[in-house]
């Protein structure tokens, strides 16, 4: 089976320009999702900032409680 020169030449052209914007395609969806991942693992790392600072302040709060609930029991304990 014969193809003509010009014939060989749109095809390969079609297939390779073909590929090329698929390549396109997929690249800029990486980066677009990339983008995305990266933000969402800031926001992630902005709320385990917050959570650990309230869950210390929870416990300090806590603590002053049991403190001052022990300082109540020895000072009933003495009258």
């Amino acid at each position: 089976m014969q193809i003509e020169k010009g014939t060989f030449k749109s095809i390969l052209f079609f297939i390779i320009g073909a590929l090329a914007l698929l390549l396109a395609f997929f690249i800029s969806k990486f980066k677009q999702s990339n983008s995305i991942t990266q933000h969402t693992k800031e926001a992630l790392k902005e709320v385990e900032n917050e959570y650990n600072e309230h869950r210390s302040k929870a416990l300090e709060r806590e603590q002053k409680i049991m403190r001052k609930l022990q300082d109540e029991l020895n000072k009933n304990k003495k009258e």
